[in-house]
């Protein structure tokens, strides 16, 4: 396998944010992205999950369309509050975000309105019932109707997320 460049290749970086050290090279496979890295083949029932996700990110990230760390599942959103309050408990973190959603979860299961300045809107919007068709056999179904959780950011949000670089 050649050296790769790193001022053309970018740096591979996990689902974590971390630069794992090997630099990716676009490829035909993968959505366009070769992992030149031994990490496809690490043991473990787990291994592929990892692997798949160290993909997505690079992927996004050669598309412009990830941060620095990519995604964030969960016990991430857990582990960047536990480090940003380092009085509190990794346990006690996890407790505080599993609390804030279960209380926006059961507010959007009552149909309620969840507004956190700054941040956006949660709301359960209606898709009414309609015509559909049975791709097996092409036979016309009625879908009934159904809700939907449905966000809208703030415009403070919007403005962080579109702000211009001044390069």
């Amino acid at each position: 396998m050649s050296t790769l460049d790193d001022t053309r290749h970018p740096r591979r970086i996990d689902h974590r944010g971390n630069d794992r050290g090997d630099a990716v090279r676009p490829g035909p496979h993968l959505g366009g992205v070769e992992v030149t890295s031994p990490a496809l083949t690490r043991p473990g029932p787990w291994a592929w999950r990892q692997n798949f996700r160290e993909i997505d990110v690079r992927v996004l990230a050669c598309n412009g369309l990830a941060g620095a760390g990519g995604s964030m599942i969960k016990s991430d959103l857990v582990r960047r509050v536990a480090g940003k309050n380092p009085h509190l408990h990794a346990k006690d973190a996890e407790r505080i975000v599993n609390a804030v959603l279960d209380v926006i979860g059961a507010a959007l299961a009552r149909r309620d309105r969840v507004e956190t300045r700054g941040f956006g809107v949660f709301t359960v919007r209606l898709q009414s019932a309609r015509p559909g068709r049975n791709p097996k056999n092409g036979a016309a179904v009625s879908v009934p109707a159904k809700f939907y959780p449905y966000f809208r950011p703030s415009k403070a949000m919007h403005s962080r997320l579109n702000r211009e670089t001044g390069s």
